[in-house]
């Protein structure tokens, strides 16, 4: 059966894509995707792929098929060659912590994208185990795996939301639908990720009773299963990726609400003092306002059928969901994107020692490089700001620099 043709849908694409000989917008596949299914066919079957034309030379993209519905998708190690402003831009790997990760980490082809994380979410155990998070690893020049920060970081630049243009108004509802998208791409140890990965759908009292349904399904494969063999069991987890919306204490540990989930999330006080230390600035109680905070957790059922986090990333953003490392970054991404600039935020992954940029601003040619200036004095800091002057220098961009303590710099073009 021929399917139907689905494109990322953060925000309403645009330029031109070649099928099998004819030239289509890519604004017109989104809106009417049935109607080229027979043309995507076409392409995959005789070319062996779409080319992008956002350059006068047409660049390679993937033409994947799935669940009867037709994908486009870059050609592996290509996305860079596409211009800035194209849907299937791919950050260079000079802005991206993702080359950190050995070839068993990260593994992409025609058919989509195969990761390996620190710990798997189903388990064999007998009665008396018990399925505990994983060990964080030593920073190293090649990681074997992702950790839970790594993958919501792919997540992230995967479905495009690293980049904000001039002209983007993003709500949750982009980013759901972007991020289910990119999900659709990946495996996790041979596991389909949105099998294991539920991301809270925006709220709509239309929507509702679909998506408390779908959430209850998904929790009901969570947690500990017999193997009808008397041996043991099997115990599975899962992933949710949401907003925070509110935390609390309570007699026995934590209690978070997500934004547009009505079903409350428990967790230890050890569980919350370990994701404090690793993510301060996200989790931190003063934030700039219109900050956001998204949670990737890792999440158990207990035999009460309690939801628990045993595990999880959190990445501080703006408020059209762009990344910031710092409260500082949030005002200054805001601040440029006002100015109608075209930014790029470089994710670090797991790749704790590499020098990137603060942000990128792509309206530029070269590219200008955004760097934020925090308090010296620190000979750690100083020698990590000596660092970052010598990388601009060595690449001989033009940066826009901001000296935290004081104003904000002009950021019109």
């Amino acid at each position: 059966m021929i399917g139907q043709v689905s494109v990322r849908a953060s925000a309403p694409p645009t330029g031109r894509v070649r099928l099998a000989g004819q030239v289509v917008a890519l604004s017109e596949l989104r809106a009417q995707p049935s109607r080229h299914s027979e043309l995507f066919a076409q392409a995959r079957e005789t070319v062996g792929h779409a080319e992008c034309l956002c350059h006068p030379v047409g660049h390679r993209l993937v033409i994947r098929l799935r669940a009867g519905r037709f994908h486009l998708a870059c050609w592996p190690g290509e996305g860079d060659r596409h211009a800035p402003e194209c849907w299937f831009f791919r950050t260079p790997a000079g802005l991206s912590g993702r080359p950190g990760y050995g070839p068993e980490a990260i593994t992409e082809g025609p058919e989509g994208v195969r990761i390996r994380v620190d710990a798997q979410l189903t388990v064999t155990v007998s009665p008396h185990d018990q399925l505990t998070a994983a060990r964080p690893r030593s920073p190293g020049r090649s990681r074997r795996a992702m950790s839970h920060l790594g993958l919501l970081h792919y997540l992230w630049e995967h479905a495009g939301l690293h980049l904000h243009g001039p002209d983007t108004s993003r709500r949750w509802t982009d980013c759901h639908a972007a991020l289910q998208m990119a999900a659709a791409e990946i495996e996790l140890a041979r596991t389909p990720l949105a099998e294991v990965l539920h991301v809270v759908a925006p709220y709509r009292p239309e929507h509702a009773a679909a998506h408390n349904a779908e959430f209850d399904t998904f929790s009901a494969r969570l947690g500990t299963h017999s193997t009808g063999d008397g041996e043991g069991a099997v115990r599975r987890r899962g992933l949710v990726l949401a907003e925070l919306r509110e935390l609390s204490e309570t007699r026995y540990g934590w209690r978070i609400l997500l934004r547009h989930q009505r079903t409350p999330f428990y967790l230890s006080t050890s569980a919350w003092d370990g994701l404090r230390r690793a993510h301060p600035h996200v989790l931190a109680e003063q934030l700039p306002e219109g900050a956001r905070q998204v949670l990737l957790l890792v999440v158990d059922r207990t035999d009460a059928g309690n939801l628990t986090v045993v595990d999880g990333a959190a990445m501080l953003t703006t408020r059209g969901y762009l990344p910031a490392d710092s409260s500082y970054e949030v005002r200054m991404a805001d601040h440029l994107i006002a100015a109608g600039r075209r930014v790029l935020k470089p994710l670090r992954y797991d790749s704790h020692n590499d020098i990137f940029p603060d942000f990128v601003l792509l309206d530029t040619d070269p590219p200008t490089f955004v760097e934020l200036w925090g308090v010296p004095g620190r000979t750690a800091y100083e020698a990590r700001r000596k660092a970052k002057h010598e990388h601009v220098a060595a690449t001989q961009n033009p940066s826009l620099d901001w000296e935290i303590t004081g104003p904000l710099p002009s950021a019109a073009r």
